[in-house]
């Protein structure tokens, strides 16, 4: 088995197809959420799902290539962190903690509107408001529920780069 700087390149292959899997199953439910379920997605989904595709090149990259796993460990821990503090985000939006952004205020934007105006508003397709959660649970929204998630894939990455020594002090 070959070495990169004296860690087995299995276990780095083994994290990123931890990660690769991870991030799929996140945006395959995503999908079915939206498709089969029928809930739009707000702005802030839609950013997350970018982020999750971001997450999962690094893998992909070192999959086609077979070499760079050292280099490609660190962006993929940095679109994990963006990840995290989007989902942080998302969740203080939905619980009003924090302040939305003009892109989150989907369809409750049609003040002041002239006639015109407000009738080729109504013939777009408006994203919804990213302050109205979709709950999977009573009480956990999908935005929450993402959060953890993204929380545990950091952890996970973090946990198995350190147990392997990939991190150093």
């Amino acid at each position: 088995m070959s070495k990169i700087n004296g860690i087995q390149l299995s276990n780095l292959t083994n994290i990123f197809k931890l990660i690769f899997c991870l991030c799929s199953l996140a945006l395959i439910f995503a999908y079915f959420v939206e498709f089969f379920l029928g809930f739009k997605p707000c702005i802030l989904c839609i950013y997350e799902r970018i982020i999750y595709g971001l997450i999962i090149l690094p893998p992909i990259v070192f999959f086609i290539l077979r070499r760079g796993a050292r280099y490609l460990i660190i962006p993929m821990i940095l679109f994990q962190l963006v990840q995290v503090g989007t989902a942080f985000y998302h969740v203080g939006v939905e619980r009003n903690i924090f302040q939305p952004t003009k892109e989150c205020m989907g369809d409750q934007s049609l003040d002041h509107l002239s006639f015109e105006d407000l009738s080729k508003k109504l013939q777009e397709k408006r994203l919804p408001s990213c302050s109205n959660p979709v709950y999977l649970l009573p009480n956990i929204s999908m935005a929450e529920a993402n959060l953890v998630f993204s929380l545990v894939i950091l952890l996970l990455t973090l946990f198995f780069l350190k147990k392997d020594e990939i991190i150093r002090r």
